[in-house]
């Protein structure tokens, strides 16, 4: 993920969330996953820059995943 500019409101936490399924025959997931599904925590300092944040799915043997980046700002404000 990266972060362009950082503003008047500092960074609390940027993770990645998601959502999966086992196999197909479960009903359907979660296409964007919100704070609620499963994260991925991120352990990178909170600045401007790329930050690279790793899972494997592999060896999980999901037949689905769906991820997208997040971040929390201290007011509670969230930016997905």
């Amino acid at each position: 993920m990266e972060i362009l500019t950082i503003g008047n409101v500092p960074i609390e936490e940027f993770e990645i969330v998601y959502s999966f399924r086992k196999d197909r025959l479960t009903k359907p997931i979660n296409s964007n996953p919100t704070i609620l599904d499963s994260k991925i925590i991120s352990n990178e300092p909170k600045s401007v820059g790329e930050h690279l944040v790793v899972q494997d799915f592999q060896s999980s043997n999901y037949a689905d995943v769906y991820s997208r980046a997040y971040l929390k700002h201290s007011n509670g404000a969230i930016v997905y």
